[in-house]
């Protein structure tokens, strides 16, 4: 199957449940100047508008969020290119097909500037993690998302830990960090959820989140 074909069948089976929504949601992109400027930048809500998340407990679930008709924000720091993002990406079980553009171009191959489809439920997962974790106010620090075939391959030669077939190559895995949140914490809550693997990486300070099977490794 080509590239083109099964980026187009993972768009469909992971978006056509639901309608997307039709208004514009706020969102911010600053840092360091992309080689493509953004098409859409707007102005960010006040931090009184936003659906601020609270800690939950440990049984909620994105459904049960999803009866709230609960915003979906995240706030996001690249490590590497210095890129920061403000998204609202869902409103209760609607996507918003702008956001989802944004968040692709955000978390791009910064080495070639190639975009990928990420798949949206790392996004959910994103957003349960920090409810679950009660820190509404950080961002996440992105250490790694989409990575090109060349570089993985680059990544494998310098690393035995990189995988072969790895999920960042189709856009199914993050690497990450939540400010003010210790990584053995933000380990945890992942694996609470059971929604894909989960690998930490106490050495380098980071947990790797995936959309894969059900899975853990590392201490």
């Amino acid at each position: 199957m080509n590239r083109r074909v099964f980026l187009g069948a993972l768009l469909t089976v992971s978006l056509t449940p639901n309608a997307f929504a039709a208004k514009r949601q706020t969102h911010k992109i600053h840092g360091k100047k992309p080689d493509r400027k953004p098409q859409q930048i707007v102005q960010r809500r006040s931090t009184h508008e936003r659906s601020v998340p609270q800690r939950s407990t440990r049984t909620e679930t994105v459904e049960q969020i999803e009866r709230n008709e609960t915003k979906y924000y995240l706030s996001l720091h690249h490590t590497h290119t210095d890129e920061h993002l403000e998204i609202a990406y869902r409103i209760g079980p609607e996507y918003d097909r702008g956001a989802l553009r944004r968040l692709n171009y955000f978390l791009r191959d910064y080495r070639t500037d190639e975009v990928t489809f990420i798949d949206p439920r790392l996004y959910d997962l994103l957003f349960l993690m920090q409810r679950r974790v009660g820190n509404p106010d950080s961002s996440f620090e992105i250490v790694s998302a989409y990575r090109t075939s060349e570089t993985n391959e680059e990544l494998r030669r310098t690393s035995h830990r990189v995988a072969k077939n790895s999920l960042h190559l189709t856009g199914q895995a993050l690497d990450i960090r939540l400010e003010r949140t210790s990584t053995r914490n933000l380990r945890d809550v992942a694996i609470d959820l059971e929604r894909g693997g989960v690998g930490y990486y106490p050495g380098r300070d980071f947990v790797h989140i995936d959309t894969g099977e059900v899975r853990r490794w590392g201490a």
